[in-house]
């Protein structure tokens, strides 16, 4: 399964889709590849989550509901998975005048 995400392709290994991972990536995609296990521990907090966990946190944590779709829950879930590696990837930059300091200056 691939998802395209704000031009980040997340690729579920199980599926096998060579086809869509050698389009994204014609295409410039970013794609990462991640285990089941991760991408469960990204959206429940472990990796051994069922299934039904998994779309269960999916649906509460977009304020969704899908029923009878686990393999639409297993998309977004990977989805998620990629958005929290990249943000986990961004790199950290400590400013020492900080928004908040900013926005106090600006309200003086």
């Amino acid at each position: 399964m691939c998802v395209p995400f704000c031009h980040l392709f997340v690729f579920n290994a199980n599926v096998g889709d060579e086809v869509a991972l050698l389009a994204a990536v014609q295409c410039g995609a970013r794609v990462r590849s991640f285990a089941p296990s991760v991408i469960k521990q990204a959206v429940t907090g472990t990796g051994r989550a069922e299934k039904e966990q998994v779309g269960r946190m999916v649906c509460m944590l977009l304020g969704i509901t899908v029923r009878d779709r686990v393999d639409a829950t297993d998309a977004l879930a990977a989805a998620i998975c990629g958005l929290l590696r990249v943000r986990e990837s961004a790199p950290r930059v400590a400013h020492s005048d900080g928004l908040a300091a900013r926005a106090a200056r600006g309200r003086r």
